[in-house]
């Protein structure tokens, strides 16, 4: 970070922002930030390219941490895992509302996990949903639109495919919306 931030100061000193200190840097591309542009006592943590502000990631730099760390650990400690998105679109068709008029897919996985029995992980936030147990676990990422991009793992391949299936209609996957990683790409498949 020190070279960055002295090569930046030498070729580019307005993309820098002490608004938004850069902590780590994406392989190609924007940088990863603190938000020190509130008052916060805990800077959430954003994506930033040339000193503004591109969107939130995480709700802390211990939140982030955590976050990669048990998607990391889940990936590896049960044997089967799928990925599949949804669309804006496909959950305002399928989230239900609650009693302030809103929808949220935040809800929805946490009533998903509770029937399941798993425990939503205290590295959750707005933007995560990380639920936990023996045998299946669950990471979700959130955009505010309800677009999701979840990521159910299990010991069980007959009972990830099931679990599967039911979280990507309750969450508004459709066979038209419906991204699973195929040898490491997202494709298009039906359900």
């Amino acid at each position: 970070m020190i070279t960055f931030y002295q090569d930046c100061v030498r070729s580019e000193p307005d993309s820098l922002n002490p608004k938004l200190p850069i902590v780590a840097t994406y392989i190609i591309g924007d940088q990863i930030s603190f938000d020190r542009t509130t008052q916060a006592p805990e800077p959430q943590v954003v994506e930033s390219s040339d000193g503004e502000l591109v969107r939130p990631l995480s709700q802390s730099g211990e939140h982030l941490l955590m976050q990669a760390a048990m998607l990391h650990v889940e990936a590896r400690r049960l044997a089967h895992g799928r990925s599949f998105s949804t669309s804006p679109d496909g959950a305002a068709e399928a989230l239900p509302y609650d009693a302030e008029g809103q929808q949220s897919a935040a809800a929805a996985i946490d009533s998903f996990a509770a029937k399941l029995g798993l425990t939503i992980a205290w590295p959750s936030d707005s933007r995560h949903r990380i639920a936990a147990g023996g045998e299946v676990s669950l990471f979700a990422e959130i955009d505010p639109g309800n677009a999701a991009l979840a990521r159910p793992f299990s010991s069980d391949e007959a009972v990830l495919r099931r679990l599967t299936e039911e979280l990507a209609v309750a969450l508004g996957a459709t066979s038209s919306g419906r991204l699973v990683l195929v040898d490491g790409a997202l494709q298009r498949t039906s359900p």
